[in-house]
């Protein structure tokens, strides 16, 4: 008897690692059934990742051809055309250079062309803007009227000597 109860306490004793195998085999299992989904899920993500990478690729040399067909503007001043005018058996070679802010640095003539026929006569520190220039020549192209900017109607020159080149800020 005393071997029946020691075989019956062997085989529970016994049952009860069988039992913890058994769950830790499943465990395993399901372990291994979640590693693989999240393998493939990572698959995927790494296929979106390179698509991704190569779409950022084509846009960013579409973006350097783009930048190498704009041209940057140069901050020197370029003259970019001329023309020659006759004004009092002098030949004034008119020149289009980069626009530019003006004033006046004393009460100043206002003539019609070069050398031509005083039309008015402008206060010290009028403001004015050109992209037209002689050697002793500016032509008008605009000018402010109560800080507002203004075409004129007619063609306006004023001598170099009584102007300043504003410089921006």
């Amino acid at each position: 008897m005393k071997y029946v109860v020691a075989i019956l306490c062997s085989a529970v004793l016994y049952a009860n690692d069988v039992d913890s195998v058994d769950s830790m085999v499943k465990d395993i299992e399901d372990l291994r059934v979640e590693y693989n989904e999240c393998k493939e899920k990572s698959n995927k993500f790494e296929k979106q990742v390179k698509v991704l990478k190569n779409t950022l690729l084509i846009k960013e040399n579409t973006m350097e051809n783009l930048s190498l067909k704009v041209k940057k503007p140069e901050k020197k001043l370029q003259k970019t055309e001329s023309t020659v005018a006759f004004s009092e058996n002098k030949l004034e070679k008119i020149e289009k250079v980069l626009p530019a802010t003006f004033r006046l640095n004393t009460k100043a003539g206002i003539y019609d062309s070069v050398n031509g026929v005083k039309i008015a006569t402008w206060d010290y520190k009028k403001l004015f803007t050109s992209y037209i220039q002689t050697e002793n020549w500016v032509k008008v192209t605009g000018y402010f009227i109560q800080k507002k900017w203004k075409e004129p109607n007619r063609e306006l020159w004023i001598k170099k000597e009584n102007i300043t080149k504003r410089l921006n800020k």
